[in-house]
């Protein structure tokens, strides 16, 4: 049986805020716009995007704002199916109001995380 690795995502582009739309619709992808003048952080972000497959399971984090420990959990999902840079997920819980350590998720996209992370596992449980 496949690992499932386990990915924390942002959901606000700039200032526009993804989250209604990821969620109603059933998906996620990365809002890379900002980036568009830091190649090096494209490229990263996109390899990471890249690792994402079927199975795997994502939380949707939301800063608290600047200078603050903890970021808040909103979503976590399992990804159904991987279209290039788009990633379709069944939504398992929404709306939540998860408070966990930053942990350095300060961007886009983080992980692979494993489940036996304790930090990981903090922000997947159900």
């Amino acid at each position: 049986m496949k690992t499932k690795n386990y990915w924390v995502v942002g959901a606000t582009f700039g200032k526009k805020d993804m989250y209604k739309e990821f969620i109603e619709n059933g998906f996620w992808y990365m809002g890379w716009e900002q980036y568009q003048s830091d190649k090096h952080r494209i490229d990263q972000y996109f390899n990471r995007v890249a690792k994402i497959k079927e199975n795997d399971r994502i939380a949707v984090k939301r800063l608290m704002g600047k200078g603050q420990s903890n970021i808040k959990i909103l979503s976590i999902g399992i990804v159904k199916k991987v279209v290039k840079d788009i990633i379709f997920v069944d939504w398992l819980v929404t709306e939540m109001d998860r408070e966990v350590p930053i942990n350095g998720c300060v961007g886009t996209i983080y992980g692979p995380y494993s489940y036996n992370d304790d930090w990981a596992n903090k922000v997947f449980s159900i």
